[in-house]
């Protein structure tokens, strides 16, 4: 079986194919799907959704064109109060592929990719946002890394930003192929916090129970891969840009509030605790790094913003420390930022 561009079956023969939803995009002029008894490997797409009735059918479109075809795409719809179900529902109904799980209340992204997650049957993991879409060779690309590299069980992919819809220039050839432990991957600082940008084995998320944190907005995409991390041995980074990761201003990735900053810390936390239960040596001290570095990163958050109170900076940093142990030094410089900014923030009255 076949699908034009416009999303409808051709050459059932049975007089009675059902037609997807048309986008409301631009595909390329025709891709033939085949299927083929020698694609072994499965491959479980996530898709969290939340009201992406505008942008749903492309994304779901990008995976029904591809050139490989053993996959599972779990839309995951979280409480949407438009027609994302419903666009969901209507390519379920004409391709077995295309699973929709309805959310009974809006838990946000790390809750229904948790959803998916439970539902997922496939090998290998891959993400994908609602108003996202792929090129048509990506799936076919990473299988083909997994035959080359069989050891790998995560990879550290790249996603092209991209600022209007429906751009599917195909990728150069300037792109790297290369084995990292995950350790030097992480002080290298290549590991990425994007989950479009991470491809995982199944089963290393499953044996270890690896979750996305209920309750965390901000960072808990990073919280998510790192902890794959640590329980890999080696990471593939792979950088062809098959994933088309779409910018726009009502994005949640560039509107975070003050009160999600504590999210920083507390993925910061969760990662090296994970981290400390499993490694030693080098490779707890590439966590520790990573900790730290967050830990800087919302300091600085929160000193830009005006509105953050001394008290919460302190309750914060807080409860962190009883989480997480530096080295002095380290220890000595966040004690450093820190008071600088409770005292700044108690001159301004805040």
């Amino acid at each position: 079986m076949r699908y034009s561009p416009k999303g409808i079956p051709v050459g059932r023969g049975d007089g009675g194919e059902s037609v997807r939803p048309e986008p409301n995009c631009t595909l390329p002029n025709h891709i033939d799907i085949v299927f083929m008894p020698t694609e072994k490997i499965k491959i479980s797409i996530i898709t969290p959704a939340h009201n992406e009735a505008a942008h749903i059918a492309e994304c779901i479109e990008s995976a029904l064109n591809q050139t490989y075809s053993n996959f599972e795409m779990i839309v995951a719809d979280d409480a949407s109060r438009d027609d994302t179900a419903s666009i969901v529902e209507t390519y379920s109904a004409s391709d077995e592929r295309i699973k929709l799980i309805r959310m009974q209340e809006n838990g946000g992204a790390a809750t229904a990719r948790n959803a998916a997650l439970d539902a997922s049957a496939g090998d290998f993991l891959l993400f994908l946002d609602a108003d996202d879409w792929m090129l048509p060779g990506m799936l076919s690309d990473l299988v083909e890394k997994i035959e080359e590299y069989d050891q790998v069980d995560v990879f550290r992919l790249k996603g092209r930003k991209v600022y209007s819809r429906g751009e599917y220039t195909a990728p150069g050839n300037d792109y790297e192929t290369r084995l990292y432990s995950p350790e030097v991957l992480i002080s290298e600082n290549k590991m990425s916090g994007l989950m479009a940008n991470l491809f995982v084995k199944r089963k290393l998320v499953k044996k270890n129970n690896i979750r996305f944190t209920d309750g965390i907005v901000m960072l808990e995409d990073q919280e998510f891969t790192a902890k794959c991390m640590i329980y890999s041995s080696r990471v593939l980074y792979y950088t062809k840009e098959n994933y088309m990761y779409y910018q726009h201003p009502d994005s949640i990735s560039k509107n975070f509030k003050s009160e999600h900053f504590p999210d920083i810390l507390s993925c910061a936390a969760n990662v090296y605790q994970c981290a400390e239960e499993h490694l030693n040596g080098d490779k707890l001290f590439a966590y520790q790094k990573y900790a730290y570095q967050k830990t800087m990163q919302y300091l600085k958050r929160v000193f830009k913003d005006r509105e953050f109170s001394s008290a919460d900076v302190q309750d914060d940093i807080s409860r962190f420390q009883k989480r997480v142990a530096f080295s002095w030094y380290r220890t000595l410089i966040v004690k450093l930022y820190y008071f600088g900014i409770v005292m700044e923030k108690r001159l301004r009255g805040r």
